[in-house]
């Protein structure tokens, strides 16, 4: 059988509150696009996807997908 502490309704998690996110925009980050990119570019993704643009000639498209995901999912004071 389990131990019940039953003073454990006396004390409450902290809740997450989405609100309260708010990186610094001197940070260069703006929106989901820019996480997305930052995720692409430590994880090496960006490199091979650059490569592969830079061969077939054409646009992966890196740019126009960040600036649509910091439309989308915007953060900072200016986010609604």
């Amino acid at each position: 059988m389990a131990y019940i502490n039953k003073n454990s309704h006396s004390r409450s998690a902290p809740s997450f509150n989405p609100q309260r996110v708010d990186p610094a925009p001197e940070s260069g980050v703006h929106g989901l696009g820019d996480i997305v990119d930052k995720v692409a570019s430590v994880t090496g993704i960006k490199k091979v996807f650059e490569k592969v643009s830079k061969i077939t000639g054409k646009d992966c498209g890196c740019k126009k997908r960040k600036d649509a995901l910091n439309k989308l999912v915007p953060f900072g004071k200016g986010a609604k």
